[in-house]
């Protein structure tokens, strides 16, 4: 494993890529091993991820723990399943990951896996569409309530640098960018 890393790191160097990218070709190669024991809740979960920074939104009552137990995650970029594509449609990945025997993993393991891999977010974004937090928004015309309507569904990321690590919310999109990774699991 050290001679691999320092392998990639020479190579790296030698044909000037940046030093993360040897390092996230790394992380796309393995499985992550994560645990959600029964007694686990996101707030625990966040607690115990000691992230930088936290989106309030994140909660029990917007993204609920509905399994426990172990899972090995695997982490996938968009561009490895459509390799011409310059953007992905949520439906054909999702229809793509099912014919792999792959499913999106939820809110929770996400934060497990940011949990058990602290590092692992600080050289790429990872997106967990395995949990999609649907809430009601309320629009305001002049401080009176005009209309009550779904705001855009939003899911889980990790993302971070060498000097913090941050779980976020983004929206759920129709697009996305064959750059990113997804977090998945075996049905």
């Amino acid at each position: 494993m050290i001679r691999t890393i320092l392998l990639c790191l020479f190579i790296v160097l030698l044909i000037g890529m940046p030093a993360y990218a040897g390092i996230e070709y790394l992380a796309l190669e393995r499985t992550y091993v994560v645990t959600i024991e029964e007694s686990a809740t996101i707030q625990k979960l966040l607690e115990g991820g000691h992230f930088d920074r936290m989106n309030d939104a994140i909660t029990e009552k917007a993204f609920p723990i509905k399994s426990y137990g172990e899972l090995r995650i695997k982490l996938v970029r968009g561009a490895e399943l459509f390799p011409t594509a310059t953007s992905i449609r949520t439906n054909d990945l999702m229809r793509k990951l099912g014919k792999q025997g792959l499913v999106p993993i939820s809110a929770g393991y996400l934060l497990a896996l940011g949990t058990e891999y602290p590092n692992l977010q600080r050289s790429m974004v990872i997106v967990g569409l395995g949990s999609v937090w649907e809430q009601m928004g309320t629009f305001r015309e002049d401080g009176h309530e005009v209309q009550r309507e779904m705001a855009p569904p939003l899911v889980v990321y990790l993302y971070g640098s060498h000097v913090s690590r941050t779980v976020d919310l983004c929206q759920f999109r129709s697009t996305w960018d064959p750059k990113t990774i997804f977090a998945v699991v075996a049905k």
